[in-house]
C-alpha cells in the first residue's frame, strides 16, 4: 500500500521544515521536560507531602516490587499490604485515609493482572536503583524498534536520514518522554503490538498470535486491537495460526500465574472496577467537562467502544496486504485511546503511532482531496508538532515571564496538543478510511 506512496523527502518544503524542527525542538522538548516541567511536579507533589518516593521509573517500581515479592515471599499483590508497599514507593509513604489532601486509599494499587509478573520477572531479580537505569538504556532502544516494526509492517519506505528524524522526534514528543521518565510499562506493550503487526503482514500467524497475547500485560492499550485480530483470523481458515498462537501463550501465561496465585483473577477485576473512583476518566469524558453528567460520557464511550467492535465485525476478512486491514486496526487503536486508556495515560498514546505513520503516507491524497480534508489535514500536523514549536518559545519567553505565570499557562504551552491529538488522528483517520472506501468503489 505504501508502496504507490512517494517518499516523505520528495517535498522539500516539508523536509526543511521537519528537519528545523528536529533540531532546534527536540532538544528544546528535552530541556523543557527535564529541567522545567518535571521539577515543577515534583514541587507540587512535595507541597502535598507525596515527594518523597520514586519519581523516575514509578511506574515500573510497582511491577517490580510485587514480581520480586511474589518471587520471594509469595506475596498476594492484590492485598492492602502490598498496596501500601507500593504507594511509600511511589510516594515516600502509604496514604492516609484521614487526610484529606491525599489521594484516595486505593490509589496505586497493583492494576495489572498476573501475567504481567510473569512475563517481567527477570526484571524483578535487579534491585530496583541498578534495574532503572538499565531501562533508561534499554526503553529507548525498544522504542526505535517499535518505530521499525511499524514502519515495515505499514510497508512505509523511508530513508535513513528521514527515519533518524522520526526517532529523534518520537523520542523527544511529550507522550515519549513521559514514558520513558515513569519507565512505563506500555512500551513493552507497544513494541509486542509492532511485532505482530509486522508478523502478520510477513504471514507469521503462529508469532503475531503468540506477541498479541503478550500485549495483555497492559490490556487496557491492547483489548480492542486484539479482539479484532482475533475476529479476523477466526474469519479465514488459513488465518488460524493466529488464534493457536494466541491461545497456547494465553493459556501457558493463565495457568502458571493461577499456580502461583489462586485467587488473581476476581481480586484482579475487583480492583478493575473500582479504578473509576480515582483515575481519570477516558479523553472524551475529559473534553466534556465536570458538569457533564457521567452517564452521558460513559454513555459516548460506550458508543465510540461499539464503533470499533463494529469496523472489527465488517472489515474482519480484510486482507494483511489492503490498506482497509491497516486502516481498521489503527482506527480501532485511536478509539482505544480516546475511549478506553485513562485521560492521564498521554503515556500510553504509542498505540497512535500506526495511525500517525498512516495519516504521513496518505498525506498528498488527504491534501489534494478537497478542503474538508485539508481543515482536517492541517490543524492535525499543527497538533503533532505544537510541542517542538512551543518548547522554545517557553525557554526564550520564560525569562521575561513572571514565574507565577510561567509555572502556570507558559509552562503548559508545549504540552496543550497532548489531549486533542488522538482526536485528530482518529478524525484523519476516519476521513482517509471514507476516502479509501469512496476510491475502491470508484475503481
Amino acid at each position: 500500500m505504501a508502496k504507490q506512496q512517494p517518499r516523505v523527502g520528495s517535498n522539500s518544503r516539508i523536509a526543511g521544515v521537519v528537519l528545523a524542527l528536529a533540531i532546534v525542538g527536540a532538544p528544546s522538548m528535552i530541556y523543557y521536560h527535564l529541567v522545567l516541567f518535571i521539577p515543577r511536579s515534583h514541587e507540587i507533589a512535595a507541597a502535598s507531602g507525596l515527594g518523597g518516593g520514586y519519581s523516575w521509573g514509578n511506574d515500573f517500581h510497582p511491577v517490580w516490587l510485587t514480581t520480586r515479592q511474589a518471587l520471594v515471599e509469595h506475596t498476594d499483590p492484590y492485598s492492602p499490604e502490598m498496596t501500601r508497599q507500593l504507594q511509600s514507593g511511589v510516594f515516600g509513604r502509604a496514604l492516609d485515609p484521614h487526610n484529606p489532601h491525599d489521594p484516595p486509599a486505593q490509589y496505586r494499587e497493583y492494576a495489572y493482572p498476573a501475567i504481567t509478573a510473569l512475563v517481567m520477572w527477570p526484571a524483578a531479580l535487579i534491585p530496583f536503583p541498578q534495574l532503572r537505569i538499565l531501562l533508561a538504556v534499554l526503553l529507548p532502544l525498544l522504542t526505535i524498534i517499535t518505530l521499525g516494526l511499524w514502519s515495515r509492517a505499514l510497508e512505509w519506505q523511508l530513508s535513513a536520514t528521514w527515519f533518524s528524524v522520526t526517532i529523534v522526534l518520537t523520542l523527544t514528543s511529550y507522550p515519549i518522554l513521559e514514558a520513558l521518565f515513569a519507565e512505563q510499562l506500555g512500551l513493552f506493550a507497544a513494541l509486542f503490538l509492532a511485532g505482530a503487526a509486522l508478523a502478520i503482514r510477513e504471514e507469521r500467524f503462529m508469532l503475531a498470535g503468540a506477541l498479541s497475547s503478550l500485549t495483555l500485560i497492559k490490556p487496557e492499550t491492547s483489548s480492542l486491537a486484539v479482539f479484532y485480530l482475533l475476529l479476523w483470523s477466526f474469519s479465514v481458515r488459513r488465518r488460524a495460526h493466529f488464534w493457536q498462537g494466541f491461545a497456547i501463550v494465553s493459556f501457558a501465561l493463565l495457568t502458571a500465574s493461577l499456580l502461583i496465585w489462586p485467587h488473581w483473577i476476581f481480586e484482579w477485576i475487583h480492583i478493575v472496577l473500582g479504578y473509576s473512583r480515582y483515575a481519570m476518566p477516558p479523553l472524551i469524558q475529559v473534553l466534556l467537562g465536570k458538569n457533564t453528567p457521567a452517564y452521558i460520557g460513559r454513555s459516548i464511550s460506550a458508543g465510540f467502544i461499539a464503533a470499533a467492535v463494529v469496523l472489527a465485525w465488517r472489515y474482519r476478512l480484510s486482507s494483511q496486504d489492503s490498506p482497509r486491514f491497516w486502516l481498521t486496526l489503527s482506527l480501532i487503536l485511536a478509539i482505544t485511546s480516546v475511549a478506553v486508556l485513562p485521560g492521564q495515560a498521554i503515556y500510553d498514546h504509542t498505540i497512535l503511532l500506526p495511525g500517525i505513520f498512516l495519516v504521513l503516507i496518505h498525506r498528498q491524497e488527504l491534501s489534494a482531496a478537497g478542503r474538508v480534508s485539508r481543515m482536517l489535514l492541517y490543524p492535525g500536523a499543527l497538533l503533532l508538532f505544537w510541542p517542538w514549536i512551543m518548547s522554545p518559545v517557553v525557554l526564550i519567553l520564560r525569562h521575561w515571564i513572571p514565574s507565577a505565570v510561567s509555572h502556570s499557562s507558559l509552562l503548559a504551552l508545549p504540552i496543550r496538543s497532548a489531549a486533542p491529538l488522538p482526536f485528530a488522528v482518529l478524525a484523519l483517520l476516519w476521513w482517509t478510511s471514507k476516502l479509501s472506501v469512496a476510491n475502491s468503489t470508484a475503481a
